[in-house]
């Protein structure tokens, strides 16, 4: 059954505006099942970062994309908050999708911070003859 529409989700982060827009337009660049890269542009707008999918850049199409990008199928906008960011996805389609939302999920994300004097793990190591 092919379910067709426009789907917009919110999300909250503690990872800055910046690096969560660069961090889901890296995502969605690998995300098509062919292995060539998808054709995705950054901006820093006024308010937000707008990260798209340049599905068709230079004619309006509402009807299939929505009116507030019309130019893009997929799209979102990532926003500064003083603690982190707020992004709002939206893609035009229902169907083989996962791979881009799993882009937008895991960029909100606050990767682990870098051990510090981590050690590495001791190895087993067997009884040598004579030892218990």
């Amino acid at each position: 059954m092919l379910t067709v529409g426009c789907s917009t989700f919110d999300y909250t982060s503690e990872r800055p505006a910046e690096d969560v827009a660069n961090c889901i337009a890296d995502g969605w660049r690998h995300s098509p099942w062919s292995g060539y890269p998808a054709p995705v542009s950054v901006t820093e707008q006024d308010a937000y970062y707008f990260v798209g999918v340049e599905l068709h850049p230079t004619e309006p199409a509402p009807l299939a994309t929505g009116i507030h990008h019309p130019t893009y199928a997929v799209w979102a906008e990532v926003r500064a908050k003083p603690t982190g960011s707020t992004t709002t996805y939206h893609r035009a389609y229902q169907i083989w999708h996962a791979k881009i939302d799993a882009a937008v999920v895991g960029c909100q994300e606050t990767p682990p911070a870098p051990a510090e004097h981590a050690q590495p793990a001791p190895e087993a190591q067997a009884p040598q003859q004579g030892e218990p």
